[in-house]
């Protein structure tokens, strides 16, 4: 830059021409803007610290009581729905236990009758449990009922025309090979965790033969296929359901 007298070289930090000697104008107003810049912040910053003062004197309270007021409700809403859980359920025992001759006849009809899944619901949503020398060691039986129908709605889905899609059939096949995979466990007895009633023991052998054969008749699976199930993980079971009931169907 230059002065604005002599037109000699001169710097903005330099207040006087070293040339004449004048005002150097550039640095007064750049010395003046710097000033009001000084002034402006100041006045903002003071401003910023009584707003936050004033907040935290008035707001600060008022949101903490508000956060409380929440946490109450939440708290007496999960206790209200916790309490309506045991109330239900103890209901469902008095009644239970009120009806046990009737509900031993229903249960036992539903035994003979084959009907697996339908005491598997009532096991888990009724607590109905067939009374006998081991009652609570029915559980494989429950488990196996379940994992016989988790794997004929997962199979028996895939012949739904609405449902010809890759993202439903790896899905059905994926619920399909964990229900073989977990019955298996359990007819091998190595997810076992309490001892088997004796009278759920005939039960279970007929689960396991209906789920045998399920898959030869749905899936395609040979005997050689089933002999092999217990080495398989869920991964190669889904590799031998694939192969099995599409491979070999375009094949023929």
């Amino acid at each position: 830059m230059k002065c604005s007298k002599c037109g000699a070289p001169i710097q903005l930090n330099q207040k006087y021409c070293p040339n004449c000697g004048s005002l150097n104008e550039e640095n007064a107003k750049h010395v003046s803007d710097m000033e009001n810049y000084d002034s402006k912040f100041n006045k903002t910053r003071k401003q910023v610290v009584s707003n936050s003062k004033w907040f935290v004197k008035y707001m600060a309270p008022i949101t903490a009581m508000v956060i409380a007021i929440i946490a109450i409700a939440a708290a007496i809403v999960w206790n209200q729905a916790l309490g309506g859980y045991d109330l239900a359920h103890a209901i469902n025992r008095k009644e239970n236990k009120k009806n046990n001759k009737i509900i031993q006849l229903q249960l036992n009809k539903m035994l003979d009758d084959e009907n697996y899944t339908g005491l598997y619901l009532l096991d888990r949503d009724a607590e109905r449990t067939l009374d006998s020398s081991e009652r609570y060691g029915w559980s494989d039986f429950y488990n196996m009922a379940y994992y016989y129908r988790d794997l004929r709605v997962s199979i028996c889905s895939l012949y739904d025309p609405g449902q010809e899609n890759s993202y439903y059939t790896e899905t059905a096949l994926s619920n399909a090979s964990r229900a073989i995979r977990n019955a298996e466990d359990i007819i091998n007895n190595t997810s076992r965790y309490r001892n088997r009633a004796e009278e759920s023991v005939p039960y279970i052998d007929d689960i396991t033969d209906k789920i045998y054969m399920f898959l030869k008749a749905y899936c395609n699976f040979t005997d050689d296929d089933i002999t092999g199930l217990p080495e398989k993980s869920q991964t190669d079971i889904i590799t031998l359901l694939s192969r099995r009931m599409f491979d070999d169907e375009q094949k023929n």
